[in-house]
């Protein structure tokens, strides 16, 4: 923030009301302006960059469709061995089950 900006928000949280009191009595308007510009700081850096944050959820969640997938294909496999497998067929399900129950929410 630049001076004016703080000088804004200064007036805005009626700091300047404090302006006679002691500076070591000021503890908590300080704070007030502190968090205040910080808070500030936050939501112009979070708005400069909302296009780039918005790209990576795209990423994210093209990578946990991609991983939802596989997983979904990982059991197909056990099911197909469950089918033409009979004498293991037990053993192939509770494989296709256990891969898909990694992916429930």
């Amino acid at each position: 923030m630049n001076r004016d900006e703080y000088n804004i928000l200064f007036h805005k949280l009626e700091l300047n009301l404090v302006a006679f009191k002691r500076l070591m009595d000021c503890d908590e308007e300080v704070l007030k302006l502190v968090n205040a510009a910080i808070e500030a700081e936050r939501e112009r850096i979070i708005a400069a960059n909302a296009p780039e944050i918005e790209k990576v959820n795209v990423y994210i969640k093209a990578l946990e469709d991609a991983v939802a997938a596989e997983r979904e294909a990982c059991a197909y496999l056990c099911d197909r061995i469950a089918e033409e497998n009979r004498h293991v067929d037990e053993q192939a399900e509770l494989c296709a089950f256990a891969i898909r129950e990694r992916g429930a929410p």
